[in-house]
């Protein structure tokens, strides 16, 4: 398994790799997101499903793209969620178009229904971001790529005592 996985297991999560490495993405949400980072979509691609003990934090997973809406967390909930609230055309748009420039690939909905997203807007394409209600439009850069995002996140699940943010998906 991978060694990101595995330092989650060690912390109680569950964990499992798919047997097929077919598209990640169905393609409604391949076309919403068509130039994302192949590292993050090479990492997300493995794994079946990656949950937290308490299933209050997961990775969005092949599956959880595929799933129709309806009850509990989609995988574009929190862009749901927003836009309830909204009623002026202008304010719907411009929520629409930073999930539009967003991709979500981590929840965390024992908090402030924290969320973490590659970014795919040019400015800081390939950032990932940390973002929480009701603030979900100005996330916050953790990383500069995901590949100094899994390190970090990986040094963070291997500590007793993770920092801020990342403590939060642990």
């Amino acid at each position: 398994m991978d060694a990101l996985l595995d330092a989650l297991v060690r912390r109680g999560w569950s964990a499992s790799l798919r047997s097929v490495r077919d598209a990640l993405l169905p393609p409604d949400v391949a076309r919403r997101y068509p130039h994302i980072p192949q590292d993050i979509t090479n990492f997300l691609t493995i794994i079946q499903e990656c949950t937290s003990e308490t299933n209050d934090i997961w990775f969005l997973t092949a599956g959880a793209f595929a799933a129709l809406p309806g009850p509990g967390f989609s995988w574009n909930g929190y862009e749901r969620m927003e836009l309830e609230g909204l009623e002026a055309e202008t304010d719907r748009a411009r929520v629409v178009d930073f999930w539009d420039h967003h991709f979500p690939f981590m929840m965390a909905a024992h908090s402030d229904y924290d969320y973490l997203a590659v970014r795919l807007h040019p400015d800081a394409y390939g950032a990932v971001v940390h973002g929480f209600s009701p603030y979900w439009t100005q996330p916050t850069v953790i990383a500069p790529s995901f590949p100094e995002f899994r390190a970090a996140y990986l040094a963070a699940a291997s500590t007793p005592n993770p920092e801020w943010p990342l403590s939060i998906f642990l």
